[in-house]
């Protein structure tokens, strides 16, 4: 397998990787930067992008499954991501490629409805989440309250529309509930 990058200005070559998407039955999302593409000869056979902290488009082809081309796929990605500052990041897969994805270090977060679960690299809002029930605010006369409630969430129907996905955190304080979401993903494939 030979890995090469292939950035957001190249039409031709991404419109290669479009199709190869296509054939494993999944949508190329408009918002990746770089995507890293692996191929033999020269037929791509894997790709994966990265889009600001998110990884997506993550693919295999079927003919080089179980022969560790997730884990070279994975490590090419993270090189171009490092590279560009990104060291902390996420990806949103199917829960029966959870495994492939511990085995490169990525760690479960959440699940949304069965069919899509969100992993990190980095842990952070794994230690958001354990610190968050630690903050307290100032309720009714002044006194302390330990009534801020933080939490991470998973929509696959968020917005309203089957296979739409985002992540994001929520806070419910003193009875107000705010969202921020971090990222946000179009379709994804359903088997």
């Amino acid at each position: 397998m030979v890995f090469s990058e292939v950035p957001q200005t190249s039409k031709v070559r991404r419109q290669k990787i479009r199709e190869f998407l296509q054939s494993v039955s999944l949508e190329m999302s408009e918002d990746v930067e770089t995507f890293v593409v692996a191929k033999e000869e020269d037929r791509i056979v894997a790709c994966g992008g990265l889009s600001g902290k998110v990884l997506k488009n993550i693919a295999i082809d079927e003919s080089i499954r179980g022969e560790g081309a997730a884990l070279s796929l994975m490590s090419e990605l993270l090189k171009v991501a490092y590279r560009e500052g990104c060291f902390e990041l996420f990806l949103f897969t199917k829960p029966h490629y959870q495994e492939v994805f511990e085995s490169c270090g990525f760690k479960y977060i959440e699940q949304a409805h069965g069919e899509v679960i969100l992993m990190e690299n980095s842990y952070a809002i794994e230690a958001y989440k354990k610190t968050s029930t630690k903050t307290a605010s100032f309720g009714r006369y002044g006194r302390m309250h330990r009534d801020e409630r933080q939490s991470l969430y998973v929509g696959a129907s968020l917005f309203g529309a089957r296979g739409v996905c985002a992540i994001g955190l929520g806070a419910s304080v003193c009875g107000q509930r705010r969202r921020f979401v971090l990222s946000f993903c179009g379709s994804l494939p359903y088997d």
